[in-house]
């Protein structure tokens, strides 16, 4: 299925969207409604978004931001150019490229995360139990994917990711294991470092460095 035929769906399914064209990808924007339930607790409400999907999606990350500014700033799920945190890039990515639907896109993440931002708006708590919100589910995504036993093992797997430092794989690996870099955990990093969605992991692991040594900072004062 073409990227015009896929969105076409998608809108097919949401019909409050409206589609425009801009130079790299096509702009859905309109009322999304969720009509959703959880555990029991079904949630009703209407968001305005903007849906952006680039022309080489799934190749490239699409992204959503709140234009109806129902969406509560406290929950802290916003990206400093005002697009929403859906979750950990390296989940999102690992979904599209094996389900390049954005119908899909939409109905997993999208409606996810406004489940999210309606149940805490009403009870100013998450409802999921799974994983962290915020900047620490992003880091326990990462953990699990670079096979991490400890969290100072990922800070430094991140350094290169991040770029901070650059990739040798003839070096002996971090995880004290003896092995080369590239034969270790250097193995899912390099893949990263040369993936179409380089750029993604290196926000992520920006994002997760950043907010691992401001603790540390807090923690010394």
């Amino acid at each position: 299925m073409n990227l015009d035929e896929n969105i076409k769906k998608a809108c097919q399914k949401y019909q409050n969207l409206c589609v425009s064209l801009s130079e790299n990808g096509y702009i859905l924007t309109g009322k999304i409604i969720l009509n959703a339930e959880y555990n029991k607790i079904p949630l009703y409400d209407e968001y305005y978004l903007e849906i952006f999907i680039p022309y080489k999606f799934p190749n490239e990350m699409p992204y959503v931001k709140d234009i109806g500014g129902n969406i509560p700033k406290s929950i802290n799920h916003f990206y400093d150019n005002g697009a929403l945190c859906l979750g950990a890039n390296c989940e999102i990515i690992d979904f599209i490229t094996k389900n390049s639907s954005v119908t899909e896109f939409i109905d997993v993440f999208v409606i996810n995360f406004l489940y999210i931002a309606s149940y805490f708006d009403r009870y100013a708590s998450f409802p999921y139990g799974e994983r962290s919100h915020g900047v620490k589910g992003i880091e326990e995504a990462y953990l699990d994917r670079y096979n991490c036993q400890n969290r100072e093992l990922l800070m430094k797997l991140l350094l290169y990711v991040s770029g901070i430092i650059q990739f040798r794989g003839h070096l002996l690996c971090p995880c004290e294991s003896g092995k080369k870099f590239r034969a270790c955990h250097g193995k899912k990093v390099l893949e990263d470092l040369k993936s179409d969605y380089s750029n993604c992991y290196k926000r992520d692991a920006y994002y997760i460095l950043q907010n691992y040594f401001n603790e540390k900072k807090r923690k010394s004062r």
